[in-house]
């Protein structure tokens, strides 16, 4: 017999709902039914995570009329699902999905929980704090909501929940490679790719004397409409390279990498603290509240890893970048450790035991 159903909604992209697929299995291990909601994009990533979702029918972001008339249908299909499922409490990732279902929530009547994934509160979860029992944070120096920030109730810190995958690789130490060791170098480009990226470093690569090119295997990630140039500059280049719009296997590609090169998207510095792997990290430009440079800030100064912004970052100075960690392999052990040490691999854990604390609150008072 289950303790009850809990709905869990994540939206939009890899970075909401893989966390939110990992509390998932947590909440299962402990007794609940679990029910997870997203939107259209956001059910390729669900189904990657072995779950089946209800999809919510989000579109037309581009007419606000239209988008508007699927808010409201939306919110009213989880209104009546909330009620039809009986579900006990609502737990909200974020992503365009979180709007409808916060508000669903709120009206029905249901303990709604937030987790927010980034060093800066986003603008649903800034709306919503008000009405929620708990705030979960990922970060312990997190934005946008400092004025509540002095040891505020409804404000915990559990940490950002990665996948399954990663707890088996937790314990593969990191070895940086001698000076005329093969050196494997990963480009991640979030769950989209990333074409800046994809771009700058073949170009970068092709600087390197030839000596330490030599050395270098690359794994890139890369979005479809960039792979054939970028192949092409690797095999002019004679650049050894694995290029790939989507790594199945991105988990042991981070526990084989020497050095990685990633945005600062949340999940993906939790997946690179998980495995403790250095790495520099180019916040995405056009960001939200700019929330991936205050997510690189929480490693960066700390001492794990390094930072650059996009704007700074030429094929000439990747190249300096790369020629240094090359020939120092002292630093890439001292970033590893760092790096290593800022991962919360008992977050999903945490955030389950906010939410069953919520759950007790609630029948003392009924």
């Amino acid at each position: 017999m289950t303790k009850g159903t809990i709905l869990v909604a994540a939206g939009g992209t890899g970075g909401h709902v893989m966390p939110a697929a990992s509390l998932t299995d947590a909440l299962k291990t402990k007794g609940w039914n679990v029910l997870f909601m997203t939107d259209p994009r956001g059910q390729t990533y669900a189904q990657d995570e072995g779950l089946s979702a209800e999809v919510l029918p989000l579109k037309g972001r581009t007419n606000h009329f239209l988008y508007a008339l699927s808010l409201l249908r939306s919110f009213l299909a989880v209104v009546l699902l909330l009620k039809r499922r009986h579900i006990s409490a609502v737990v909200s990732f974020g992503g365009y999905v979180a709007f409808s279902v916060n508000l669903a929530a709120i009206v029905a009547r249901k303990p709604l929980i937030l987790h927010e994934q980034n060093a800066y509160v986003g603008r649903v979860n800034r709306w919503f704090f008000p009405f929620c029992k708990k705030l979960a944070l990922s970060w312990s120096k997190t934005h946008g909501l400092e004025a509540l920030f002095t040891a505020h109730p409804k404000i915990t810190l559990c940490g950002l929940p990665v996948r399954k995958d990663f707890d088996a690789l937790r314990n593969n130490d990191y070895f940086p490679p001698a000076c005329d060791e093969p050196f494997d170098l990963l480009v991640m480009g979030g769950s989209q790719g990333a074409s800046f990226f994809a771009q700058i470093m073949p170009k970068a690569l092709a600087r390197l004397p030839e000596k330490l090119q030599k050395r270098v295997r690359l794994s890139l990630q890369c979005p479809l409409a960039d792979l054939e140039e970028v192949k092409r500059h690797c095999q002019i280049g004679n650049i050894k390279a694995e290029i790939s719009v989507y790594f199945k296997d991105m988990d042991k590609k981070l526990a084989k990498a020497h050095w990685v090169m990633c945005r600062a998207g949340a999940s993906s510095l939790a997946e690179v603290a998980a495995v403790g792997r250095p790495a520099l990290f180019v916040p995405y430009p056009h960001a939200m509240d700019d929330h991936q440079t205050y997510n690189a800030a929480s490693f960066v100064d700390n001492g794990a890893g390094w930072r650059s912004a996009q704007k700074d970052l030429t094929p000439e100075v990747l190249a300096s970048h790369l020629m240094q960690v090359l020939e120092s392999p002292t630093s890439l052990l001292f970033a590893a450790e760092k790096i290593r040490a800022q991962a919360k691999m008992d977050a999903p854990i945490q955030l389950a035991a906010v939410i069953e604390d919520v759950m007790t609150q609630k029948a003392l008072q009924e």
